[in-house]
């Protein structure tokens, strides 16, 4: 008689037809589906996965994927693999921007611009080229804080700052205009800053700054500024004088309630570099 298999040798059975089912579709899995060495198989490459790496359907072997998938598959990028076929840099652009060359900066380039200012031997102003703020200085991480990249440049070329008081002074009066090359910067306490700034003609906002025409960042002269507010005591109106000289009907207005003669662009003073 026909004797049926206990429940442990049928457990085992299955088990070891399960294993060596696996085994035979591994390579299989891993070129429809991509191998992930963070995540394993969490993303699916046979429906067109965005920039995931796609092995031929013959390459089936563990060594060939995994071959595959150790470097990041950007162009010209030798990085170690991270996930989705990217490393973490064009894994982090991918997943933010949808394309792992998206962004803005790519990581590293203010650093290295930064480097190469601090060694150049021009007397020309370098402009910073990548993130300036409102009032024209450039910024970027350095360290574990956020820098001006003209104070960095300072602390590349001159050493780091004598004491918290100093700040780097530009000689060039072009710190608003974005200049990083060390030879225009200096370490300064605030008056020399201020000096600077009114010798420079960029000390806006300043006690006694210039005013006028003399103003940084003036858009309209002084006898432009006078005729208008003729025309406004001859009992010209606001728009027709915005027509007939070409400054916006707000700023018309501003003037005849007594406003500064010109535009006021709001933050601190130009040439106050940021410590």
């Amino acid at each position: 008689t026909n004797k049926k298999p206990s429940r442990v040798a049928l457990c085992w059975s299955t088990t070891m037809f399960a294993l060596r089912l696996g085994l035979t579709l591994a390579p299989l899995a891993i070129t429809l589906f991509g191998f992930d060495s963070r995540h394993g198989f969490r993303y699916f490459v046979g429906m067109g996965g965005v920039g995931a790496p796609q092995p031929s359907l013959t390459e089936t072997t563990w060594s060939v994927v995994m071959a595959n998938n150790r470097v990041c598959t950007v162009p010209n990028c030798a990085a170690t693999h991270f996930g989705r076929g990217y490393c973490v840099k064009h894994y982090k652009r991918w997943s933010k921007y949808g394309d792992p060359l998206g962004g803005g900066t790519e990581w590293g380039a203010a650093q290295r611009f930064i480097e190469e200012a601090a060694k150049t031997n021009s007397d020309d102003c370098i402009v910073y080229p990548f993130y300036r703020n409102p009032d024209g200085y450039g910024w970027m991480r350095y360290g574990r804080s956020q820098k001006g990249s003209h104070v960095v440049v300072a602390i590349l070329a001159n050493g780091e700052k004598p004491s918290p008081k100093h700040e780097a002074c530009h000689t060039c009066g072009n710190g608003h205009n974005g200049c990083v090359n060390p030879r225009h910067i200096y370490w300064g306490l605030r008056s020399d800053n201020v000096r600077d700034a009114y010798r420079h003609g960029t000390a806006f906002g300043l006690k006694h700054s210039p005013r006028g025409q003399s103003a940084y960042a003036a858009k309209y002269s002084d006898a432009l500024i006078s005729d208008i507010r003729d025309a406004l005591k001859a009992g010209e109106t606001t728009a027709s004088i915005a027509n007939r000289t070409g400054v916006s009907q707000a700023h018309v207005s501003r003037i005849k309630h007594g406003a500064r003669p010109q535009p006021s662009p709001a933050g601190s003073p130009q040439d106050h570099d940021h410590k």
